[in-house]
């Protein structure tokens, strides 16, 4: 574990990608959302009014709702049944959109309707809205899915086929499953620091007070990091290469996070009504998903989290197995 750390904290470039990529997401996110971003709203539905009656949200009465939103005068109008219309598909209308979205769907239940409501009305942040709270999540998840990097190290010391540094190791008279169980520990308790440096930042720095419910959040990160080791763990063990690998990891991230709401509500939104499959076969998704239902409805699907967990276990299994199974003859 000393070790890992002396290497991790030497490594400019993975100190970057790791710890300062993800601070400045957060940062750039925190700054979208911030004072300037209160939105101007009116309602039909005195029950909707009452829902949206929060510190980042304004009332505003009118008499023609759709000539105010061409005058700039609100910037959403909720009709009275929740359809939400504004001028222009900004951040501020997609906010409304997706808070709307929840609404609606606990109509059918109206006594959980009414504790969600009342739950979210009740939250002090200015920040917390179901929009940004998905976008942060899905940060905190593609950070700890960055596990994957490290698993990819683990592999370097243990496949001959992509990394002269496993001649050394292979050479031990240790058992390669003992090495494979010392460096994984080690990798995946070192994967946690920038998990808890960008959520110390997102506490304390942006002032963020989403997570209501914190070991359940911290148990869903740590399926997300285990997720990520296994999958770099997996691609280590293979011949592809370690810069193939590293491609990899990078397009897998970006398209898996951008699915689940890292760049925003729309490309989510979108999946839900048109291509719900390709969320479900998105752990990212999942796990951000649920940790945005955990921390505004204190809900989980286990299915989904029981899911993305036993992916995680066949990927490092697997790749176990790989490494038993390889023959190096000329060692």
């Amino acid at each position: 574990m000393k070790y890992s750390l002396k290497i991790f904290f030497r490594n400019r470039e993975t100190l970057f990608w790791t710890i300062m990529f993800p601070i400045a997401l957060l940062f750039l996110l925190s700054n979208s959302f911030s004072g300037g971003t209160t939105i101007k709203l009116y309602s039909d539905n005195e029950q909707i009014v009452d829902f949206f009656n929060r510190d980042n949200i304004e009332i505003v009465r009118v008499s023609e709702p759709f000539e105010s939103l061409k005058n700039k005068e609100i910037d959403v109008y909720v009709d009275d049944h929740g359809d939400v219309y504004s001028y222009k598909a900004d951040v501020k209308a997609n906010i409304i959109k997706t808070n709307m979205d929840i609404w609606k769907r606990f109509q059918y239940d109206p006594i959980a309707s009414m504790n969600v409501m009342e739950r979210m009305k009740n939250s002090k942040s200015g920040f917390t809205n179901f929009g940004f709270n998905q976008m942060l999540f899905a940060v905190l998840v593609m950070t700890a899915f960055y596990s994957a990097y490290g698993a990819l190290d683990v592999a370097a010391n243990l496949n001959l086929k992509t990394s002269y540094l496993a001649v050394r190791t292979l050479a031990s008279p240790k058992s390669r499953l003992a090495i494979l169980l010392e460096s994984s520990v080690s990798g995946i308790l070192t994967s946690f620091l920038p998990i808890i440096s960008s959520s110390l930042f997102a506490i304390y720095v942006i002032g963020f007070n989403g997570f209501t419910n914190v070991w359940g959040s911290c148990a869903l990160l740590f399926v997300a990091l285990l997720y990520g080791f296994g999958f770099g763990l997996f691609l280590g063990m293979t011949n592809i290469g370690m810069g193939a690998a590293n491609g990899i990891i990078v397009a897998y991230m970006i398209s898996m996070g951008s699915m689940a709401g890292m760049n925003g509500p729309n490309l989510t939104a979108y999946l839900v009504e048109h291509a719900g499959i390709l969320l479900k076969l998105d752990p990212l998704y999942l796990v951000t998903k649920n940790l945005n239902m955990i921390n505004s409805f204190n809900r989980l699907n286990y299915a989904e989290v029981g899911g993305v967990l036993a992916a995680s276990i066949i990927l490092i299994v697997f790749s176990a197995w790989r490494l038993k199974e390889k023959r190096y003859d000329s060692i």
